[in-house]
């Protein structure tokens, strides 16, 4: 009988040549020792470049290519062009974040967070572990993303397309409402000292200097609002639940620890934090009311 999951074939399956299981276990032993001793980043192109290595032992690598390209080119695309949003922009908000973060906790959580948990020079584990999943917000959404495609091929095209749409939302955003985040009006003297934890952290672990590689990229700094590092883990859980009901709520760490992190990093208001979820619950909602038209779609695909 035809497996209902349409689950995946890797070259371990019985009838395949021993040297493609030998090829298999040789490039799984490669990406990990470069993790672990080459010290490869967790970007997109490096997480692209491990996916399209795995397809390579999957017995659907046209068919990934026609499903990911749509998303690949306007993943890089936003990537590309969000440093142009700040050229765009006239105005840059700054005073005003700062005025409604204040009224509505009446303080500034970071500088609260930061006070409690970084009152010195001192980097503690949990500041890597903030960094980690602030550098790797990406990395669960994309994992999700993969098995989804391996092995439910409608809920792979259900969650795409809301990535899609919510990054796009996202990249407007920033063009029509740039935004300051905490460390960078620190510096700019619109708030007391916010310690750049991530740089120092990131610094410190695999000796990268995020502004160095900030400059190199043309990143925008500005583009604080919405979080879309708060606004992916969140559209994932939401779609984990849809699909596995309870089974899904076992993923809700992931969106916490994030919005948590990006706030005391300095990286992010917990307005920006709101925003995101906001519209991530939106994109969520668009595709699901849209749901019954895209599995529709691809019974002709």
């Amino acid at each position: 009988m035809k497996n209902p999951l349409g689950c995946f074939k890797l070259c371990s399956t019985a009838g395949t040549p021993a040297y493609k299981n030998v090829l298999f276990v040789g490039y799984i032993v490669l990406v990990v020792l470069l993790i672990v001793f080459g010290r490869l980043s967790f970007s997109y192109d490096s997480v692209l470049v491990i996916l399209l290595g795995l397809i390579l032992f999957i017995k659907r690598s046209k068919q990934f290519v026609v499903d990911w390209s749509p998303f690949l080119i306007i993943v890089l695309a936003y990537g590309m062009m969000r440093g142009l949003a700040d050229n765009l922009a006239s105005r840059v908000h700054i005073t005003d974040i700062i005025s409604w973060e204040r009224w509505l906790f009446g303080s500034i959580p970071t500088l609260e967070f930061q006070a409690w948990l970084h009152p010195s020079d001192i980097l503690h584990w949990y500041d890597y572990m903030f960094g980690a999943f602030y550098t790797s917000f990406y990395i669960f959404p994309l994992i999700v993303a993969f098995v989804l495609w391996l092995k439910r091929r409608d809920y792979f095209k259900f969650f795409m397309y809301g990535i899609l749409f919510l990054t796009m939302m996202g990249y407007l955003t920033y063009i029509i409402f740039p935004a300051m985040p905490p460390w960078l009006a620190s510096q700019e003297g619109h708030l007391p000292e916010v310690t750049k934890i991530l740089d120092e952290a990131t610094n410190k672990a695999v000796g990268i200097d995020i502004p160095v590689v900030y400059d190199f990229l043309g990143a925008n700094l500005i583009a604080a609002m919405p979080s879309i590092h708060a606004a992916w883990p969140w559209y994932t859980l939401l779609c984990l639940v849809f699909f596995y009901k309870k089974k899904g709520l076992w993923f809700v760490i992931m969106p916490l620890v994030i919005w948590f992190g990006v706030v005391y990093l300095g990286e992010h208001y917990i307005i920006d934090v709101i925003a995101g979820i906001i519209y991530a619950s939106v994109a969520y909602f668009v595709v699901y009311k849209l749901r019954h038209r895209i599995i529709k779609k691809l019974t002709i695909l």
